[in-house]
């Protein structure tokens, strides 16, 4: 070994947590042993500290805004995958790569901090990837059934269903209620409630930060706050993201990806 070996260092982690169960399931292992030892890892999902989903959950489930929870969708369709600043091989590779990996994992995530952990309790779907076995997924649709609510989920990568938005990407999680009203994230970081006339739709946050700089501060104050240091603490209202809380997005992820699958032309 090494005579004088470096300090161990704290890790923040991209999304997905792993490209395979397995390999998930080692990392919390790994992270879980070495925080006995003092040494952190988070994740690099804003969707924690974004201001349009945690507003989202305040208005479905504390203020009941939209009454009671009816349905909804997730939906993220792509003018092309990879997308333009994302053309690199893994990106678009099947075993590490895809847009239910890349883009998905948001707001899965997303819907645990909804719903609570191990919220979505069953998947539904049929996932269709090109001839080429070394490509991801060129889509996918089916369904997340949660507790008494079921929302359909829909993924394109042609382009087709961008063509209300200019051919921009649409990333939208949609609750529905009662009375025709609906809560829409868009884009990660804008919420609308939808209302029928005469009230129509009102923004409720718009473009909001999502949550980058929150996830690097959650560990650095995690580490200030074990060291005892007097600004220790990160001030943020929530905590970093622990890897068995992103393996319980993956999970989801997981059983979408190994489900139906049918080979495209």
């Amino acid at each position: 070994g090494l005579a004088n070996p470096p300090p161990p260092r704290h890790v923040l982690l991209e999304k997905p947590l792993a490209a395979s169960g397995a390999d998930g399931d080692a990392i919390v292992a790994a992270a879980e042993a070495a925080a006995s030892r003092g040494v952190l890892l988070g994740l690099n999902i804003g969707m924690r500290w974004n201001e349009a989903q945690v507003r989202m959950r305040q208005l479905a489930l504390e203020e009941r805004a939209v009454g009671r929870l009816s349905g909804g969708s997730l939906e993220l369709h792509f003018a092309a995958w990879p997308r333009p600043w994302q053309r690199v091989p893994w990106c678009a590779g099947r075993a590490e790569g895809g847009p239910l990996r890349e883009v998905g994992t948001h707001f899965l995530f997303g819907l645990q901090e909804i719903f609570g952990a191990r919220c979505v309790r069953r998947v539904r779907a049929t996932v269709t990837y090109p001839a080429d076995r070394r490509l991801c997924e060129s889509g996918a649709e089916g369904e997340l059934e949660l507790d008494g609510l079921v929302l359909a989920l829909r993924v394109t990568t042609d382009g087709s269903a961008t063509e209300e938005s200019g051919g921009d990407d649409r990333y939208e999680l949609r609750l529905d209620g009662e009375g025709g009203r609906s809560l829409l994230l868009e884009d990660f970081t804008s919420l609308r409630l939808e209302q029928p006339l005469p009230r129509g739709s009102r923004t409720m946050v718009e473009r909001a930060p999502y949550g980058r700089r929150e996830s690097v501060e959650s560990v650095a104050g995690a580490v200030r706050k074990m060291r005892g240091e007097r600004d220790g603490g990160s001030g943020l209202p929530a905590p970093r993201i622990t890897a068995r809380e992103a393996r319980e997005a993956q999970a989801v992820l997981d059983a979408i990806l190994a489900l139906g699958r049918r080979v495209g032309r």
